[in-house]
């Protein structure tokens, strides 16, 4: 027994084998459980065990273990709470200027789709569905979030891979360090054609205490009327703000992103 481990009960252990699906993981080998949690394969083994038999985990044919139905089960319930709340604010949003109205959260290095409200006219293509996940960089409401986080974690993301969705993605680093400056001063991104052909986006961060971003609330259409997006800033923002009356009452977020990763699982 290492002292790592010592000092951990046996609730804390199963928890941090859950938690090793944390982020872009959907499933993990044995092996891979026991370095996530820092714990020996004997007593990883011993608890995946019995997570299994109680189906908080499940085992693939390949071996390959993954979120079972009673962890997907409680992280849903935390997941339509949220939905609940903000919904009503996105309709009212769609029903007001007309686009597809959306929500997002910061899972990593990516935009997390928590809701969002489309109408039956919607172009095919035009928005995300529910849990879809967009790197940060390459669409409106992840630079809304990137540039309201502190100055490491921008700094962070942009000493990474900054792959191009399309042709249109702002990749260079220098670039888009100016273009998040830009965002966090005047309180607004749009993007044009970077996260998928065709389409436009105008987001604004949902700002709570001394200036966090715990969302950004977004619209979506079609690359045409870009230009007319911005005419709706006013508009976002006024929703942004009752949204962020809301978000002390948010149940865990982690719970949301883990509600996702189980349901596309």
């Amino acid at each position: 027994m290492t002292a790592t481990e010592g000092r951990r009960t046996a609730v804390t252990k199963a928890l941090d084998v859950l938690a090793a699906f944390e982020g872009s993981r959907p499933s993990l080998t044995l092996t891979e459980l026991s370095r996530h949690a820092d714990l020996p394969l004997s007593t990883t083994h011993r608890l995946v065990g019995d997570l299994v038999r109680t189906e908080f985990l499940r085992r693939e044919p390949d071996g390959r273990f993954r979120p079972g139905r009673r962890a997907w089960k409680i992280g849903q319930n935390a997941g339509r709470a949220l939905q609940e709340a903000v919904r009503p604010r996105l309709v009212e949003l769609h029903r007001r200027t007309g686009h597809a109205a959306q929500l997002a959260i910061r899972d990593g290095g990516h935009a997390l789709v928590i809701d969002g409200v489309h109408g039956s006219a919607a172009r095919p293509g035009t928005s995300s569905r529910p849990g879809a996940r967009l790197p940060l960089h390459t669409c409106a409401t992840g630079k809304a979030l990137l540039a309201h986080e502190e100055s490491w974690i921008r700094e962070g993301y942009l000493s990474g891979s900054l792959e191009r969705s399309t042709p249109s993605t702002q990749a260079d680093a220098t670039a888009l360090a100016a273009q998040l400056e830009q965002v966090r001063r005047r309180g607004w991104a749009t993007t044009v054609e970077e996260a998928r052909l065709g389409t436009a986006a105008l987001a604004v961060p949902v700002v709570v205490g001394s200036g966090v971003a715990v969302a950004a609330v977004g619209l979506v259409a079609g690359a045409t009327e870009a230009r007319r997006l911005v005419d709706h800033v006013p508009t976002l923002r006024e929703v942004a703000a009752s949204i962020a009356l809301e978000a002390p009452r948010w149940p865990n977020v982690r719970a949301v992103i883990d509600t996702f990763a189980a349901d596309s699982a």
